[in-house]
């Protein structure tokens, strides 16, 4: 399930929970456009995403681009455990959560 909530005009917070995957990819990727368009600010909460593939990761990856153009800023603000394995598992790098990514490594 995705949600999104604008805090204010500026500021807005997209969650997400359960997959993240290929299947769903379409609905992730509508719902990040939408809230891109609705505010400058827009963090993601991914605590309660159970499992992630890479194309959820890609539609991810793409949201950082798409809002760098737009002169925007997306921050990952929360993370399941599986969202951060699979993160570093599958080699991507997001900024904001890459410090915590390389803390985890065994």
């Amino acid at each position: 399930m995705i949600s999104f909530k604008a805090e204010t005009k500026t500021v807005g917070i997209l969650c997400a929970s359960g997959e993240l995957m290929q299947h769903n990819e379409t609905d992730l990727k509508s719902a990040i456009l939408e809230a891109l368009m609705c505010v400058d600010n827009l963090f993601l909460d991914f605590e309660k995403v159970t499992a992630v593939d890479t194309s959820g990761l890609e539609i991810i990856s793409m949201c950082y681009e798409i809002a760098s153009r737009l002169g925007k800023h997306v921050t990952i603000s929360r993370q399941s455990p599986e969202f951060l394995n699979t993160v570093r598992t599958a080699g991507y790098s997001f900024a904001d959560i890459e410090q915590e990514c390389k803390g985890s490594q065994p």
